[in-house]
């Protein structure tokens, strides 16, 4: 068909998690975070009668689409914890694959050849690459919050997050290495007030295996990470790959059309470079309108919001550093419809349904929950009814 592998897959499952919820039993009604999807979602599909572009707007309908439909099916088949941690758990080892990867082709780049080609997986753009692993760093930290301890698979899991680091290095993403910086740090800012030691030390190893690693890198690599350089050779270089000309563009074309937009994924139809915009906030403003805007971005407040006033700590210390890893990247590259992007929010929503473990343990023990939260109460019973079936 043409069609890129994930999309198939994506397809695939979705349509076997629709089978076997059909099988199962009624349709479960759309929480709001699925109805602001979808409404977004009827948007970009009208924008087709009015699009520059129509073929590729509606190349932007499926993508859209499927990654919506991923997000729901990950929220949903999340909500089992087992199911929840297998999803987490094949996440990272796919992004596992990917990061080895991107090391042994760093150290086999060629020197002068294309920058898109440095350190990249198969015909994906480096960035892209990036961008899925840094997504699964937010991931392995909150399985292992989830089951801490002394066990094999959070020691596998703590080998990931140097792994990630350093693939992230050498495919040279900027955006991916802020974001993870961001994450990490903030999660090491928070543990600060228990144990600052321990703090001390993780961003004191951090800091080590960033200068370390750089040493090793393709020159031109090298040269994106223009504060390594400006630290390294006391210069101020700034390559932004063309934004600082794509963005006065993108303003430009979105005060003309401020309303309606140009159609779903068009803009590289009048793209002065033949790339997209590479910022999500104008990517969505420019193609379709405010209006496509003020739903897109109220899709993402519905996420952050049910992801901080979760009552289980590890769904709410997940979501801030997934948005941490989120920001940056979707601020400066290709990111509206990513199929990982929309996975993890999904994945990380499931959390949120699952009991805190003090209430957990508190429910067994034939004891009052030690929260005062509905919801807590609710699932309570629910699985009370579950076992004396």
């Amino acid at each position: 068909m043409g069609y890129p592998y994930w999309i198939v897959l994506v397809a695939f499952a979705v349509g076997s998690f629709a089978i076997s919820s059909f099988a199962r039993g009624p349709v479960k009604i759309p929480s709001r975070i699925e109805l602001a999807a979808g409404l977004f979602l009827i948007w970009v599909s009208l924008s087709f009668f009015w699009s520059i572009a129509p073929q590729r707007t509606f190349s932007a309908i499926l993508s859209y689409c499927l990654a919506f439909a991923l997000m729901s099916c990950s929220f949903r088949v999340g909500r089992n914890a087992p199911w929840w941690r297998f999803l987490g758990l094949a996440y990272v080892g796919g992004c596992s694959i990917a990061a080895l990867v991107v090391i042994f082709n760093g150290f086999s780049f060629i020197p002068s050849s294309a920058i898109d080609a440095r350190s990249t997986v198969g015909e994906l753009n480096a960035n892209y690459v990036a961008y899925a692993v840094s997504t699964a760093l937010p991931i392995a930290i909150t399985l292992i919050l989830n089951r801490p301890g002394r066990i094999l698979t959070n020691y596998m899991l703590l080998a990931f997050l140097g792994l990630g680091l350093i693939a992230i290095m050498f495919s040279g993403s900027r955006g991916a290495l802020s974001g993870v910086l961001a994450a990490l740090f903030f999660y090491a800012l928070t543990k600060a007030r228990r144990n600052l030691g321990k703090a001390l030390l993780v961003m004191l190893m951090i800091g080590f295996l960033l200068f370390f690693i750089f040493d090793f890198l393709p020159f031109e690599v090298r040269q994106r990470l223009d504060l390594f350089a400006y630290l390294g050779n006391e210069r101020w270089e700034i390559d932004f790959s063309g934004r600082e000309e794509l963005w006065p563009f993108a303003l430009a074309e979105l005060y003309s059309n401020p309303i309606l937009g140009i159609g779903a994924y068009a803009f590289q139809e009048i793209s002065p470079l033949e790339i997209p915009v590479h910022n999500v906030l104008l990517t969505i403003a420019v193609e379709s309108g405010l209006v496509g805007v003020f739903l897109y971005f109220r899709t993402l407040y519905l996420i952050l919001r049910r992801l901080l006033k979760a009552e289980n700590m590890v769904a709410r210390t997940g979501g801030i550093l997934l948005f941490l890893v989120w920001a940056p990247m979707a601020l400066t590259g290709v990111w509206e419809f990513a199929a990982p992007a929309w996975f993890a929010f999904g994945w990380m929503l499931g959390a949120t349904k699952h009991m805190p473990k003090e209430a957990e343990s508190a429910q067994y023990a034939g004891l009052h929950p030690p929260y005062k939260s509905h919801h807590l109460e609710a699932l309570a019973a629910r699985s009370a009814r579950s076992s004396s079936m």
